[in-house]
């Protein structure tokens, strides 16, 4: 007769323990949680650059220069958008890496004797397709501390894969042609984006909490504002670059 009182009562007190746990763990349990969007929140804004920086971009320094081309003599200049150059991303405790499935592999093409696109970021671990678009042989490679590569020379259409593991900015140049320049952008989550050409850019799927939104430019100051989300709301955050 104890016993079965004994285990009456284990039983009991297991049941109001499951009755007593949270409403979206059980709904969890059962595969009825809100929709991601309603759980989650986002981050919009947009970036301006003043006039002064919107200049030709500079040529990189003799060290690695080589002899032009006819393509690199032909080519006309052009102003450079330098919104589309910026990198928007979230740094502070809580963000959850999984609650977004970035791509685990991305391109950077050569086309025209130029890097595209010139700025590309991606999340660590990534790995990043080198491309040859052109008819003339490129050769592709970096001296960054994060990432140190030299993919020889390669022909027309093909293409050699890199892998990002280090957190860090990888500054991508080409070893025949002294004019082109990228870089690539590693970041250890994956809440980041670079804005549209009209500076506008939206980050989603961000968990609720207070977080720093930092802005990355390769020339212009770096900027950054804290700021909360809220599950199933919109936060705006606005910068001005110089």
């Amino acid at each position: 007769m104890r016993t079965l009182i004994t285990w009456s009562a284990i039983i009991a007190g297991v049941l109001v323990l499951l009755g007593s746990r949270p409403a979206h763990r059980n709904q969890a349990a059962n595969g009825n949680l809100p929709p991601l969007q309603e759980r989650t929140g986002a981050i919009v804004g947009k970036i301006e650059v003043s006039a002064a920086p919107q200049l030709l971009r500079m040529e990189r320094g003799a060290r690695y220069r080589g002899v032009a081309s006819p393509m690199e003599m032909d080519a006309p200049s052009e102003k450079v958008n330098e919104q589309k150059n910026v990198v928007v991303y979230l740094e502070g405790e809580g963000l959850d890496v999984s609650s977004i499935q970035r791509n685990a592999k991305a391109v950077m093409d050569q086309k025209k004797a130029k890097f595209i696109p010139h700025v590309l970021a991606v999340q660590k671990g990534t790995e990043v397709d080198f491309v040859n678009h052109d008819r003339v042989y490129h050769n592709v490679f970096s001296l960054s501390s994060p990432k140190r590569f030299n993919i020889g020379r390669r022909p027309t259409g093909e293409g050699v894969p890199v892998r990002f593991d280090k957190q860090g900015v990888v500054q991508v140049f080409c070893d025949i042609h002294s004019q082109m320049t990228a870089i690539v952008v590693v970041l250890d989550n994956p809440f980041f984006v670079r804005p549209d050409e009209e500076g506008v850019f939206k980050i989603d799927q961000v968990p609720p909490g207070t977080y720093t939104v930092k802005v990355w430019h390769e020339r212009l100051t770096a900027a950054e504002q804290k700021i909360t989300v809220t599950a199933g709301g919109t936060a705006r955050a606005n910068f001005v670059l110089e």
